[in-house]
């Protein structure tokens, strides 16, 4: 039967350059958006702890707002030291930030 072969539609056919092309392009895609969520979530979560460090500093009596945000900018500019405050009990942290604001 001349003229009635099925003939291969683009879709059957397989271009085997092109399809690894675009699984690297969607690879690459899939990589940088767990890049930018993990960004938006530390951004988050960077925040909300900043909040919670300036609401704890409220807890110490005696402070102004200019020390309040002095030592908020001490205690969360380095991990080792946000680290060591998220684990001090609540009468360390008034030493510790009397050391940051360098009274005794």
């Amino acid at each position: 039967m001349i003229g009635w072969e099925k003939r291969k539609t683009n879709s059957e056919q397989s271009d085997p350059e092109l399809t690894k092309l675009l699984g690297e392009f969607c690879h690459q895609t899939g990589e940088r958006l767990e890049t930018i969520a993990r960004r938006i979530g530390y951004d988050h979560d960077l925040g909300a702890t900043r909040k919670q460090i300036y609401e704890q500093l409220g807890n110490i009596e005696g402070l102004s707002i200019k020390e309040k945000l002095h030592a908020s900018k001490n205690i969360d500019g380095k991990v080792e030291t946000l680290e060591m405050w998220t684990t001090l009990p609540d009468d360390a942290r008034v030493v510790f930030v009397m050391d940051v604001l360098g009274r005794e």
